[in-house]
């Protein structure tokens, strides 16, 4: 292996090394505070790492929140497109219940002024994505973002109690009533 590829290969290690640091910290920190009280400045210090350089992997702490629920959104996207498997689904839902203080806050509390859209925008295009191809009245992208405030919003009053439900039966109705 010449220099370059070993330095690549470190350099993508230290990489991964810095996104999980920071990504363990955030959570550790959403996990036992409000998420308006947290600062960058409280990440990096946490994570053990420059301000610089969460910089040049985040545009900001919702940059941050958003690809820590990666893999959430993915999971919701699928569901509200009728694809992927209920078993996901009912894991995270399951996990917005078991955290429902922190979700709540988030999803109605005073961040939700901005993180609830930002979250809704990042559903949304995640499911215009999948969207299949088909002869529609609305433009995919409303479509979209219809299904995806209607994702969230169910969550929210859900997660208030404004119905009651387990968690497998809110990710079998969320599944039921997919785009296809």
């Amino acid at each position: 292996m010449n220099n370059r590829a070993e330095l690549s290969g470190n350099s993508d290690r230290r990489v991964l090394r810095t996104k999980e640091a920071l990504h363990a910290a955030f959570t550790e920190l959403v996990l036992n505070r409000r998420y308006d009280e947290i600062q960058v400045g409280d990440i990096v210090d946490d994570a053990d790492v420059g301000r610089s350089t969460f910089y040049e992997h985040f545009r900001g702490k919702d940059d941050l929140l958003v690809q820590s629920m990666s893999a959430m959104l993915d999971v919701l996207a699928e569901a509200a497109c009728g694809v992927g498997d209920g078993v996901h689904l009912e894991h995270i839902v399951g996990h917005f219940w078991e955290n429902r203080s922190h979700a709540r806050y988030l999803l109605a509390g005073p961040p939700s002024e901005h993180v609830f859209p930002l979250l809704v925008r990042e559903l949304a295009q995640r499911i215009e994505e999948r969207l299949p191809t088909l002869e529609r009245s609305l433009p995919s992208k409303l479509i979209a973002l219809r299904t995806a405030d209607g994702t969230f919003a169910v969550l929210r009053a859900w997660l208030a109690g404004e119905a009651e439900c387990t968690p497998a039966e809110l990710a079998a109705g969320l599944r039921g009533t997919a785009l296809v």
